[in-house]
């Protein structure tokens, strides 16, 4: 999974015209992603205080254009980086992204439960599905769906 911040109204505008192209593809070559792990830095960085953003939660296998991890600016982290249009296909969600009160952004919850259910999957099915292959997936799939009602039902209590 990595993400994008993209104003809403690009965003909109991309559904109309069937791919996504970020003012830097045309500027720098390539559209700038983020990892879950990273995306709060550009963020508080590039947008503080903005209200109208979206997280495009992108699915990269799915892309159609190319993808390097690259540190271009030398900052000791390797970023995401799609060298072409975002295809709309690679897109999986689309979360409203604004800044909290003070101007700050933080994780929304939305993305928080999307990143818990992945890990869940991989704990439930990717990682038990390598040691017992004779398992069959309708099996699989029911114990992750109930594993994810489990999930949802201890956030909502937390919540």
């Amino acid at each position: 999974m990595i993400l994008h911040i993209a104003y809403r109204h690009d965003w909109e505008a991309a559904l109309l015209t069937g791919d996504y192209r970020a003012n830097t593809l045309t500027s720098e070559g390539f559209i700038h992603c983020s990892t879950p792990e990273q995306v709060l830095g550009p963020a508080n960085a590039l947008y503080a205080g903005q209200t109208d953003l979206v997280l495009l939660v992108i699915d990269p296998p799915r892309l159609t254009a190319d993808l390097v991890y690259e540190d271009c600016y030398e900052a000791g982290q390797a970023f995401p980086h799609i060298y072409g249009p975002l295809n709309l296909e690679a897109v999986e969600e689309v979360i409203p992204f604004a800044a909290g009160v003070s101007g700050i952004f933080t994780l929304p919850l939305e993305l928080e439960q999307l990143i818990a259910e992945r890990e869940t999957r991989f704990t439930v099915i990717d990682r038990p599905r390598k040691k017992l292959p004779d398992v069959s997936e309708d099996q699989v799939l029911e114990d992750v769906t109930a594993a994810i009602e489990q999930l949802r039902a201890a956030q909502k209590k937390t919540g």
